[in-house]
């Protein structure tokens, strides 16, 4: 089977984007953030308090007329180690962290691919990647629908 040059070059312009992102949750996943290596501590975490959500309207409407917005799930969680079956490589550290889960939501209703969570140590550090993530889906999909 023969595979173009570019295409493979294209693939690997696209692997080392999701390298150079340290919060990337598909690299967090697999790497601790800081020495990008495996982690081997297994860990499990627990939700201390009840998740909020919140949806955003984007201000935007697609070729359907849907409005375009987001969900944005957050919870406090608290990561213990553990030797149990079902564990996570994502934590370099036992404590307390947010957990945010953002999806792309048309007229109110969750709409595409499921996204992971990303997991900050700090509540600062997730309304900065919050607020990161909405001026970036926002430019996203004005862009896409500037036609609509």
């Amino acid at each position: 089977m023969l595979i173009k040059q570019g295409k493979i070059k294209k693939d690997e312009k696209k692997m080392k984007k999701v390298l150079r992102n340290p919060i990337n949750p598909l690299l967090c996943a697999y790497r601790q953030r800081d020495n990008n290596q495996p982690t081997n501590m297994k860990t499990k975490y627990k939700e201390t308090a009840p998740a909020t959500q919140k949806n955003i309207s984007l201000d935007l409407r697609d070729a359907k007329g849907r409005d375009i917005g987001i969900c944005i799930r957050t919870a406090p969680i608290t990561v213990t180690e553990t030797d149990e079956n079902g564990y996570y490589t994502v934590f370099d550290a036992i404590g307390e962290y947010v957990k945010v889960t953002i999806i792309v939501t048309r007229n109110g209703q969750k709409f595409g691919a499921y996204q992971y969570p990303s997991f900050y140590k700090s509540q600062t550090e997730a309304d900065v990647a919050i607020a990161k993530r909405i001026k970036n889906t926002k430019a996203k999909y004005a862009k896409q629908f500037a036609g609509a």
